[in-house]
């Protein structure tokens, strides 16, 4: 009986967390790279504005189970395929989305969130104006192209993330762990020791 019980708890938390985690957002795009990496882009705009470092955090619970994260972007050829199919037909004045950068650790020494190399970075205005160590997807005039900007976090929110799913290294679901152990919890103490001869 302890274990049923355990067990829709376990069930009645990973329901809460699943609705709170993707609460509050609309799915304006959703594209899949087939002819480069295979990976999804999904531009997500959410009910409020968030920081940097909450966006990154939102990113990864995106879609429990899969390796979700802010975008990265590692040559000219991905940038340009994603900023035409998934941002271009989305875009909107000034601000666009969080992108998986930050040089917060130490300026000008940019970092993407899954610690490949930031070797490209062509359509970057990295600035460091008021202290911007936070990549975001920018426009600086109605008509000028999307590129990247460094902005502060605590003054510049955004509202929208590009978020990068990597099917080919899936994380485990915070559920399946967690009644994973829950059952050796329960299988443990329900071991009876037979008496010795």
């Amino acid at each position: 009986m302890r274990l049923l019980q355990s067990i829709a708890m376990v069930a009645i938390l990973h329901f809460s967390w699943c609705a709170n985690a993707n609460g509050g957002f609309i799915e304006l795009a959703r594209f899949t790279w087939t002819q480069g990496n295979s990976h999804q882009y999904i531009l997500v705009e959410l009910d409020s504005y968030v920081s940097w470092n909450t966006a990154r955090v939102y990113a990864s619970q995106f879609e429990p189970g899969k390796n979700t994260y802010l975008a990265t972007f590692t040559s000219s050829l991905e940038w340009s395929t994603i900023r035409d199919a998934v941002l271009e037909p989305n875009r909107r004045e000034y601000d666009q989305a969080w992108l998986g950068a930050t040089d917060e650790e130490s300026e000008g020494q940019w970092k993407w969130v899954t610690g490949e190399p930031f070797s490209y970075s062509d359509p970057a205005t990295l600035d460091n104006l008021d202290n911007e160590d936070y990549l975001a997807v920018w426009r600086f005039g109605p008509n000028d192209p999307l590129q990247w900007n460094d902005i502060n976090d605590t003054r510049n929110n955004s509202n929208r993330l590009l978020i990068e799913a990597d099917p080919s290294s899936p994380v485990p679901e915070p559920t399946s762990m967690v009644i994973a152990l829950v059952l050796a919890t329960f299988v443990g103490r329900s071991r009876r020791r037979l008496p010795s001869p």
